[in-house]
């Protein structure tokens, strides 16, 4: 099958933000791929080290292949979509600027391309420069093609956990892009940005393609919200969690049957007590209690405790901050989040029939 001449296979799009040290190091995986039918879109968001005068360079030693456009700083979701309005190429990727592609990554995917022409390839990512193991383990079925009744899967997967968020983890069609949504609400968010951004691909598609291969170097960040704690944190996972559940919602027109909300309900109580329990580690006491307060009086924490079926799901350690919680108990939620990890050690041996009807009753 010969691909399009008048475009190139892929396009590789890289926002950049005062990447630093690790931005050379993206881009020499970039120009070290195997196959070479590709362009790189580099998107300056604003940057105020030198890596604007780095994508100049680059624009001028490998042009036509690198175009650039720079903007001011809107956000990772902002300047991703002025790089793929730029795109030519028939498949896009995102590369964060301090990530790196294996060598073989495009033409891996092109292999897959030619013998499945998928909407959607999804391939592995390692927070290791060796490419394993992988970060994060799909429940979803490895090197198998999802098409019609099937793609049902990946909206049970999206509800249920974070493995498919990534744009960086996946080659999508451009005609499968959100070209024209409008995410200028979300631009102050640096928490859930890639599920805002990836739900709308996958209302769109038709066929999708999981690769076991890990090609993508995911760099953790010791600045990013795993190892820091700020109270606005719940309020993005809110609105990015509003969209997951307005998408489940529509999944379950889609595909009858599907209990999709529950889920995203579960989802929603697993964070909210995630969160009053690292304001209880992060905060004074009497600033943890005012955010537990806060929190429980959220629409994303009630309206998901209302989920029965969401309520049993948890841990009885859960179960029991989160009705805590809900009752007001907010010092009491604060003494036991303090020696959380004598309590969840005693549940987790607590494995008979006695505990599991304490958790029924509870919940009742």
């Amino acid at each position: 099958m010969r691909m399009c001449e008048s475009r190139p296979l892929f396009s590789i799009v890289v926002p950049v933000y005062n990447a630093g040290e690790y931005f050379q190091e993206c881009m020499a995986s970039l120009f070290g791929q195997t196959f070479d039918d590709y362009e790189i879109i580099l998107v300056d968001d604003g940057s105020t080290d030198t890596s604007s005068s780095a994508c100049m360079e680059y624009l001028r030693e490998h042009s036509p292949k690198v175009r650039c456009v720079s903007q001011r700083n809107s956000g990772q979701i902002a300047a991703r979509m002025a790089g793929y309005h730029m795109c030519h190429g028939e498949y896009v990727l995102s590369v964060d600027s301090d990530d790196c592609l294996h060598e073989n990554t495009l033409e891996r995917l092109r292999d897959v391309i030619l013998e499945y022409r998928p909407d959607v390839v999804e391939f592995g990512m390692s927070k290791s420069k060796e490419f394993q193991p992988r970060f994060n383990r799909p429940s979803l079925e490895m090197d198998w093609l999802l098409s019609g009744e099937s793609i049902a899967a990946i909206y049970e997967q999206l509800a249920t956990d974070n493995w498919l968020n990534s744009m960086c983890s996946k080659a999508i069609k451009r005609d499968s892009l959100p070209m024209n949504i409008d995410f200028s609400s979300f631009s102050h968010i640096n928490k859930l940005e890639d599920l805002i951004q990836v739900l709308p691909v996958f209302e769109r598609i038709e066929s999708y393609y999981c690769m076991s291969d890990n090609l993508y170097f995911y760099r953790p960040n010791p600045n990013s919200i795993t190892h820091t704690f700020y109270c606005e944190e719940i309020d993005q996972m809110s609105m990015a969690h509003n969209q997951l559940l307005e998408f489940s919602k529509r999944g379950e027109k889609r595909f009858m049957g599907l209990r999709l909300r529950s889920r995203v309900y579960s989802r929603n109580l697993g964070i909210s007590v995630w969160h009053m329990r690292r304001a209880c580690e992060n905060l004074l006491k009497e600033e943890a209690l005012a955010e537990i307060n806060r929190v429980a009086h959220m629409e994303f924490f009630s309206d998901s405790l209302a989920s029965r079926d969401a309520l049993r799901s948890l841990r009885f350690d859960c179960i029991l901050l989160a009705k805590l919680a809900a009752n007001g108990c907010y010092r009491m939620f604060w003494h036991v989040a303090c020696v959380e990890n004598a309590l969840s050690g005693l549940v987790w041996r607590a494995r008979s029939i006695t505990e599991l009807r304490t958790k029924e009753l509870f919940i009742a």
